[in-house]
């Protein structure tokens, strides 16, 4: 919002932003879709456990 308000509300600066916010939430949705699919979750059956553990996952999805 401050880049557009400094290029004095330009169409052409918003139409810019705009594209850029939903292409960066759009490929954040599509990444935590597809880790979720290949994430596979164990539980104990202990009490005070904590409920989940990740046993496996792909590992063409791990950024760092």
């Amino acid at each position: 919002m401050h880049i557009w308000a400094i290029y004095l509300q330009s169409r052409k600066v918003a139409v810019l932003l705009l594209a850029a916010y939903l292409g960066m939430v759009i490929s954040v949705y599509i990444n935590v879709a597809l880790m979720l699919r290949s994430v596979t979750f164990a539980s104990l059956p202990l009490a005070n456990a904590p409920t989940c553990f990740i046993i496996e996952a792909d590992r063409k999805l791990v950024f760092f």
